[in-house]
Parts: C-alpha cells; sequence; structure tokens
C-alpha cells in the first residue's frame, strides 16, 4: 500500500508526464492494474526503484524489492499474454511502456550482481520500448476501441494539433547524420533501417525544439524508442558504426533531461560507451555530441 500510495502520487509524475500525468491515463491504468497482477507487480517494481533513488540508506533493501517485483510481473506476463486479445491488449501496452523506462533506470545503476555492459543494458530497454510498437502493431484495431483509444489518439499529436510528420523538412543537428548514411558502407536490410531510425529522430529533434523543455518535451524521450524498426535494433546490438552514431545523437536528448531520476547521466555514460568503443576513426562523427555533455553547458542551450 505504500508503495501504490508513493506511485499514484509522487512516481507517476515524474515520467511520460504528457501522458501519465494526465488524469484520465492514470484512471486507465489503476483499472487495469487492479484486475491484471503482472501490470500492478511493474507498478510496484518501478515504484520501489524510484524509492531507492529517494532514500540512500535503504536504496540496496528497495533495489532488492523493484527486482523481486519486476521478476514476479515478468513470470505472470509470460505465463497470461500469450495472445493479444480485446481484454488484454491495454494491460500489455501499459506493462511493456512502463517496463521499457523501468530497464533503463536499471542500465544506469544496475542491480547488484548484473554483470551485463551499460551499453547492453541500453539498448536491451530500447528494444522493449519498441515491444510498444509490436503490441500496437498487431492490435491496433482491438486498441482503437479500447478505453485508452482517445488518448492515444491525443498523444499522436503535439498540444496545439501539430503532427510529428510536420517537422519531417525542418534542418536540424541530425542532418550530418544524412552525409553519415550516404558514405556508408552498408546492407540494404541495415541502411533502411538506420534511415528510418534517422527520419524519426530529426522528427523528435524538431518536436523538442519546439516544445523546449516542458513536460511534453520530455515524453518525446520515449517517442523514438517506441518507434524504431527491429532491424536497427539488431544493428546496435552488432555495434554497427552508423547505427552507434545515430544512437549517441539520441542520447544528447537523454541528457538534456539529466535531472530526471529515471534518465541520471545515462546521455553521458551512452556517449562516452560509444565513443570508446568506435575509436579514432569515427571520432569527427561524435563530435557534437561530445560537445553536448560540457559540463559548462545548461539543458536549456544543448537543444
Amino acid at each position: 500500500m505504500e508503495l501504490l500510495s508513493h506511485f499514484l502520487l509522487e512516481t507517476c509524475q515524474t515520467f511520460a508526464p504528457g501522458l501519465f500525468f494526465d488524469l484520465g491515463l492514470l484512471r486507465v491504468t489503476m483499472s487495469h492494474a487492479l484486475a491484471t497482477p503482472y501490470l500492478m507487480y511493474e507498478i510496484l517494481a518501478f515504484t520501489a526503484l524510484h524509492q531507492s533513488r529517494l532514500r540512500p540508506a535503504q536504496a540496496k533493501e528497495l533495489q532488492q524489492e523493484a527486482t523481486s517485483f519486476q521478476t514476479q510481473a515478468l513470470a505472470l506476463f509470460n505465463n497470461t499474454a500469450a495472445e493479444i486479445t480485446a481484454d488484454n491488449c491495454v494491460p500489455m501496452l501499459l506493462y511493456s511502456s512502463l517496463l521499457g523506462k523501468h530497464m533503463l533506470a536499471d542500465a544506469i545503476n544496475p542491480p547488484d550482481g548484473e554483470n551485463q555492459n551499460f551499453l547492453d543494458r541500453l539498448i536491451l530497454s530500447l528494444e522493449v520500448h519498441r515491444g510498444v510498437r509490436a503490441v500496437t502493431a498487431s492490435s491496433w484495431e482491438i486498441i482503437g476501441q479500447s478505453d485508452i483509444a482517445p488518448l492515444l489518439r491525443a498523444s499522436k499529436q503535439l498540444p496545439d494539433g501539430t503532427s510529428l510528420s510536420d517537422f519531417d523538412h525542418a534542418r536540424n543537428e541530425c542532418n550530418a547524420l544524412v552525409d553519415l548514411l550516404e558514405v556508408a558502407d552498408l546492407t540494404q536490410t541495415c541502411r533502411d533501417a538506420c534511415t528510418e531510425a534517422l527520419t524519426t529522430l530529426r522528427r523528435v529533434y524538431n518536436a523538442k525544439h519546439y516544445l523546449g523543455q516542458s513536460e511534453d518535451g520530455f515524453g518525446m524521450l520515449f517517442a523514438w524508442p517506441v518507434m524504431l524498426p527491429a532491424a536497427f535494433t539488431d544493428s546496435l546490438q552488432k555495434r554497427n558504426p552508423e547505427a552507434l552514431i545515430i544512437l549517441a545523437y539520441y542520447a544528447v536528448l537523454l541528457h538534456s533531461y539529466r535531472d530526471n531520476w529515471i534518465i541520471g547521466n545515462a546521455g553521458e555514460m551512452l556517449i562516452v560507451s560509444i565513443s570508446s568503443h568506435l575509436g579514432s576513426y569515427w571520432k569527427r562523427w561524435l563530435t557534437w555530441p561530445t560537445s553536448a555533455l560540457s559540463t559548462n553547458t545548461s539543458s536549456s542551450e544543448i537543444l
């Protein structure tokens, strides 16, 4: 009950401010959580993780509790969500979205005994976020008739009705990556995946410029992982240089919200990790992301 109370009063206001801060989505979430144990367990897991950041003296105990709840949630999800139906599509969508944020936060400060390196952990969190797209793509007709449909339709536009696609032709910092892909020696599958990832990232950058450091701007951080093609995350797992450089530009977005407990220093860790992995040959393509880490640069000045 303490964790649930903390989620309702504190945690839900710290992530996806443009969505969960919406009372309508919070009501929908709690309605499904009360009927879907794996979603409720993940809510408790994520909240315990949040509390571990707020209570350093109890951090180890709370992180263990978060891991325990997350394990129970995953076991129940695997046992009960084999097929997407009208009854389970919404809790599956909510669960996948929340789990992705949980894994991002875990990537920064992993549980004790976690040996996987940071880059692997972060790529895995992107994979989980991309799972949200998999749920919606295979069950959009069902979701379109659900209680979350009005909120999802609203989330596809910015507050004034502007669509992400309206930013396709605006220029921003990601334009340098167009030149990178033009000279890259890639398979067609990898090239197509990187091009799609870059197109989406440019939209997010321009939307972020448009929104500034607002709550809706923070919500844009999680739009990109959801829209990634599977071939792109495969390229990241294979450590394809071009895909990693695109990811470094996404890391700048993360770094602009480094004061949020979910994000923390993930952006900096990601840029440093990618720079170290790629070496000097690719250094010129990472000049701008690296410059964003200047300690004299404030969050609002990065973008």
